[in-house]
Parts: C-alpha cells; structure tokens; sequence
C-alpha cells in the first residue's frame, strides 16, 4: 500500500527521474545472510515488482547508496541486483559525511560515480530561532540548542569546524555571541560546501573518476546537466522578494 500511495502521489512530477527503494538500509540488510534474504524479498522483490506494477517508465535503483543493478528488464520481469560495498565509488552512488577532517583537504574526497547526498550542517538564522527561543536559549551550548541537535556531537563539531578558519566570537554581548556564532556556522558550511561540489565539479572529466553528477543535502546541483543550478541557496529576503543565486554549468549563458 505505501508503495502504490507513494507513486499515485508523487509519479506525475517530471523530476522524478528514478524510484528508490531505500535510503541506507543496505548495509544493514545484507550483514547477516538471513538479513539479506529477508532485505531481498522485500525490496528487490515485494517493492520493485509493485512499482513496476504502477510505473513501467522509470528505472528502480535498489538502495542509496548502492552499486545499482545488474540486469533490469522489466519486459521479462528480471532484476538482478549489483551486490558490493554500498559506499564503492567505483559503482552507483555515495553518501559522505565527514565532520572531523578539515572540510577542504579534497584528498579526503571520495572519487565516485554520484554523490547522492553530502552536506555539512550550519545553525539556520536567528530570525528564526528568536521565533521559537527564549534568552536563556541564546547560546550554542545552552540545553534548548543541544535539544534541538539531532546529530551526536554536532554542536562540538560546528566550535571545531569554525575554529578550522576562524576566532570563535568573544563579543561581551552574549546575545551578539551567540549571532556571530551562528553567522559563522553559516559562512563555514559555505566554504565546506564549495569545495566539495568543486571537486565532484573538477572529477567530470577526470579519468578514473568521470563523475556525473551529486546532490547535496538538502538543496539539489546536478553536474554534467542542463539545467541551472541553486549553488548559493536563498539569500536575503527584501520587502516580500528571495534573492537566489544561479550559476550555470554550460560554456554559454541560458535563461532559467
């Protein structure tokens, strides 16, 4: 049922170009051998062929990450899955997640196929927390901001990432602290963030490599497309209107 609810829902949008069965459920899945029968009948097996029953125009793609398929052909009802390491870059897609090395030191870099997720986190803007918050929260150590940090050690991991360029704020102003704080976790999510997709950017046409493209967490830049891409995200509101930053990946100027 979910399934069927899912494509009846969402199948009619042009830009869904593939249907995936699971987000990292993979690894898990094939650890034990009764995991992996158990993980293969339902999403090689109950999943795929009820997509199929609904949507015979979009590829499956087993799992993010995964190494794909072997063998798809939907006429015949056959789907081989392309079993391995979920994270090979020499197949399929990647997640990468790494917030203990130094965000551009590009050796760290994986060389894959597709990134399909990577990212790092940042603090959103006061004007937003200030909605939600009171004084006592406006710190990055206070217990309404460890609350609302869903990833273990994460807060410690912004002070280090700051600290990997920056001073960490001294303003006498605890509430002027904590603002700077947050506009550094913004501006060095930038920087992180620019240096990676400049790699994945640089690895196009590399051998080895010939990365096609990658998304990030959570707006979306496709390599190699052609499309325009959100590389900048939503910049400042002025009187009712979003300022958006597109950068084009072809030789020439398109109108987006």
């Amino acid at each position: 049922g979910e399934v069927t609810h899912q494509v009846r829902r969402l199948g009619h949008h042009p830009s869904i170009v593939l249907w995936s069965g699971n987000n990292e459920n993979q690894d898990e899945g094939a650890s034990t051998p009764q995991n992996l029968v158990d993980y293969s009948a339902l999403y090689d097996g109950v999943v795929r062929t009820t997509l199929w029953a609904e949507d015979m125009t979009r590829a499956y793609w087993p799992a993010s990450p995964s190494n794909g398929f072997l063998y798809d052909d939907k006429g015949l009802g056959l789907y081989v899955q392309r079993w391995g390491p979920s994270s090979d870059p020499t197949y399929g897609d990647v997640h990468r997640y790494d917030y203990s090395d130094l965000c551009t030191d590009v050796t760290k870099f994986p060389r894959p196929r597709f990134t399909s997720e990577f990212g790092y986190q940042s603090y959103p803007s006061f004007s937003s927390l200030q909605n939600v918050s009171n004084y006592s929260d406006w710190s990055f150590n206070s217990s309404f901001m460890f609350h609302r940090q869903h990833h273990a050690g994460g807060n410690d991991q912004l002070v280090m990432m700051i600290q990997w360029f920056f001073h960490l704020p001294d303003s006498s102003d605890p509430v002027q602290q904590f603002k700077d704080f947050i506009y550094l976790t913004q501006v060095v999510q930038g920087i992180c963030m620019k240096a990676e997709a400049e790699h994945y950017r640089r690895l196009l046409s590399e051998s080895g490599a010939y990365t096609r493209g990658t998304l990030y967490w959570q707006l979306v830049g496709g390599l190699g497309t052609r499309v325009c891409t959100v590389l900048y995200g939503l910049a400042d509101m002025e009187e009712g209107l979003i300022n958006v930053f597109l950068i084009n990946g072809l030789i020439n100027a398109m109108k987006c």
